[in-house]
């Protein structure tokens, strides 16, 4: 009768080891075509549900400065600006900000899709007043509701 089982151990074990490498395949930041232009200079603007947020960039060569505000429905909005590092398919760095009248910082991450930023979203820990990800590179991205590019006004 043991020697009936081997067979199936091994095949549930083969089966899991190939579910693990599909896993690990599936959290690995893909990489996405930058704009056409390559530059991000302008105005974006991201809706959900009544909330927005609005962020205008300057772009020198891969650093992006600007101003971000988020205007929330029934939560307290919030005002600030970016500090973003272009990194290929990314644009990374902070967001310092004043809500309820304390000024805050957070690391900021956001996914370049074409025209669009997807802002990122994990995990955060406090480290010297700072709100900074727990695992930067295994983020999920608010791809549906992306900063899109508008006209500025």
């Amino acid at each position: 009768m043991k020697i009936y089982l081997l067979p199936i151990m091994a095949l549930i074990l083969l089966s899991s080891c190939s579910d693990t490498e599909n896993e690990k395949k599936e959290t690995v930041p893909e990489k996405v075509p930058v704009a056409e232009t390559g530059l991000l200079d302008g105005c974006y603007q991201m809706v959900i549900s009544g909330d927005t947020a609005v962020m205008n960039l300057k772009q020198n060569g891969d650093n992006l400065t600007g101003s971000l505000i988020y205007k929330r429905k029934d939560k307290d909005s919030n005002t600030g600006n970016v500090v973003l590092t272009k990194t290929g398919g990314r644009a990374e760095g902070y967001y310092t900000f004043q809500s309820e009248g304390h000024a805050s910082v957070r690391q900021i991450v956001f996914k370049i899709i074409g025209n669009s930023l997807a802002e990122g979203y994990g995990n955060i820990e406090i480290k010297n007043d700072t709100a900074v990800l727990k695992y930067p590179h295994a983020l999920n991205f608010e791809e549906k509701h992306a900063f899109a590019k508008v006209n500025c006004r």
